[in-house]
């Protein structure tokens, strides 16, 4: 991937904390990630992009090296409407690309949450998957 296509690159040169990508675009963030696993999860007809933060991004990258093993991200960015369909609050982080749903593919929560709260600033343990994103 050359520089110019990479999205965390582009952002860093442009000092962007957030990149907005068409939704359903497979662009990859990562060696582990690709944008279409950030997509809102909706089917609205006006739901056509996906935001991202660069720092989220990083701490997913992070997350799934030490890891060892996938890690599914059930919530990323969300519409406003899906958010509101799934009980979201009225300033949740995931309409703001800022936070990430995780499940492991293992199941092994136990072994993720530990290293997931060394990437994340805030993990929090819903049971069936783990909330985390990085502002305060």
């Amino acid at each position: 991937m050359s520089q110019e296509t990479n999205p965390i690159f582009r952002m860093a040169k442009y000092k962007l904390d957030h990149l907005i990508e068409k939704k359903g675009k497979s662009l990859k963030l990562g060696d582990n990630l690709n944008l279409l696993e950030l997509n809102c999860g909706c089917n609205y007809s006006d739901c056509n992009f996906v935001i991202f933060e660069s720092s989220t991004v990083n701490s997913y990258n992070q997350t799934r090296k030490e890891f060892g093993d996938a890690i599914f991200i059930s919530s990323g960015h969300r519409c406003q409407k899906h958010n509101y369909d799934v009980g979201g609050v009225d300033d949740s982080r995931h309409m703001r690309g800022q936070a990430h749903d995780l499940k492991p593919r293992n199941g092994d929560f136990n072994r993720l949450k530990p290293i997931a709260e060394k990437h994340y600033k805030v993990v929090l343990d819903y049971g069936a998957y783990l909330h985390c994103h990085n502002d305060e």
